[in-house]
């Protein structure tokens, strides 16, 4: 019958895959959980900049102010003071993060930069500033260029290609994953949607790793308002769940975000720590974004 709705998605990146349904997905050393922190490093804008689309959260309960000093002041104690809060709680457990870095940042910051490179942690490719979208108000030409920028950022301030991609604020165009594809990347961790890796229908194929969105420190603590003492109990309560769901070789992955200018403060990294050591109590697989990429993606199918 003509117009009838089908069963399935509204694209064609993946089909619907019930859970039930899958393969067995496992971890090295048999573990349920593979646990990546995430951590961005991004620069927010002072003032606006004509032709680019701001994102909702800079255009908030102070207006969409130009120079901005409130937010951007913010955002840059994250850079100065928080991140060094951040490194140290992660090096202290032995944690290696992914980070998300825009090109405005690496530009500014080349100390911390520096660091986290020597600490061993992942540089993934990520949009140029945390004040301006890359979603599908951009052709596919802007996009195409943007993603390549940002690749040849990470390589130019690291020394090293990097192998995947997040998103600003977990925004997309409709042609987001393809380019990231035929960009060269392997992976990317933008969308809420599962609690498995899963591989995309683009030419060359690439990973989805899918966020913990929930658990993100800027949604919990900022946007949603969660005081930060229920922070850690939640980060736990969801790392001993997964672990749980995870037996009989259905492994499962918790990506957590972290804004150095959010839980790197002194009343809040306090919090971090507890959120760290409740996750590392369920014995996970600790890895970067791109080995749990490379571990999943021998073992899952497209959705």
């Amino acid at each position: 019958m003509a117009g009838l709705r089908q069963p399935g998605m509204d694209h064609d990146l993946y089909p619907y895959a019930p859970l039930p349904g899958r393969g067995a997905l496992r971890w090295p050393g048999d573990a349920g959980l593979a646990f990546a922190p995430v951590l961005y490093l991004e620069h927010w804008e002072l003032l606006n900049t004509p032709g680019t689309k701001r994102v909702a959260r800079a255009q908030g309960p102070w207006g969409n102010l130009s120079p901005d000093w409130r937010s951007f002041t913010y955002r840059d104690y994250g850079n100065r003071i928080g991140i060094w809060r951040v490194l140290e709680a992660l090096s202290a457990r032995g944690l290696r993060a992914t980070v998300a870095l825009g090109s405005a940042a690496a530009e500014r910051h080349p100390a911390v930069v520096e660091a986290i490179v020597a600490a061993g942690h992942e540089v993934a490719a990520h949009p140029s500033h945390a004040t301006r979208l890359h979603a599908s108000h951009m052709s596919e030409d802007e996009e195409r260029a943007a993603i390549a920028a940002a690749i040849a950022s990470v390589e130019r301030s690291t020394g090293t290609r990097p192998r995947g991609w997040i998103a600003q604020d977990f925004s997309e165009s409709a042609h987001t994953p393809r380019l990231v594809a035929e960009a060269g990347l392997e992976w990317l961790a933008d969308w809420p949607n599962d609690e498995q890796p899963y591989l995309l229908n683009t030419t060359p194929g690439i990973v989805s790793i899918p966020v913990m969105a929930e658990l993100d420190d800027a949604q919990m603590m900022w946007a949603k308002l969660i005081p930060g003492w229920e922070w850690p109990p939640l980060v736990g309560e969801a790392a001993a769940r997964l672990t749980a769901d995870a037996a009989g070789g259905a492994g499962r992955c918790l990506l957590l975000g972290l804004h150095p200018w959010l839980v790197g403060q002194p009343h809040r990294i306090g919090h971090l720590e507890q959120a760290l050591d409740a996750v590392l109590a369920t014995k996970p697989w600790c890895a970067t974004l791109s080995e749990i990429a490379a571990a999943a993606k021998p073992q899952i199918s497209p959705g």
